[in-house]
């Protein structure tokens, strides 16, 4: 959805889905090895979060975004979910 700013400037707004409830930080031993890629298994929602993220990262200019000016916004839980990304190294 392109909208636009106050100052009349175009904004892109992108939403995404991720895991809820049990299987957001279920966690399966039988998944996961000690070389895991993702060495903080069970935390699905966060991982989710930041798959979507990257992705918007590395594709936002084809929507006329720029990928070093992204902004997070959440309600709820959301919101708590982008102070705890905040302290994620190279979430974003």
């Amino acid at each position: 959805m392109i909208a636009h700013s106050p100052a009349n400037q175009p904004v892109i707004i992108i939403t995404i889905n991720f895991r809820l409830g049990v299987l957001a930080d279920m966690y399966l031993k039988e998944l996961f090895e000690e070389k895991s890629e993702w060495p903080t298994a069970g935390y699905y929602m966060y991982l989710d979060m930041l798959s979507a993220l990257r992705w918007i990262k590395k594709n936002i200019h084809d929507y006329r975004g720029d990928p070093d000016n992204i902004a997070l916004f959440g309600e709820s839980a959301g919101g708590l979910s982008v102070i705890d990304l905040g302290g994620v190294k190279g979430s974003v």
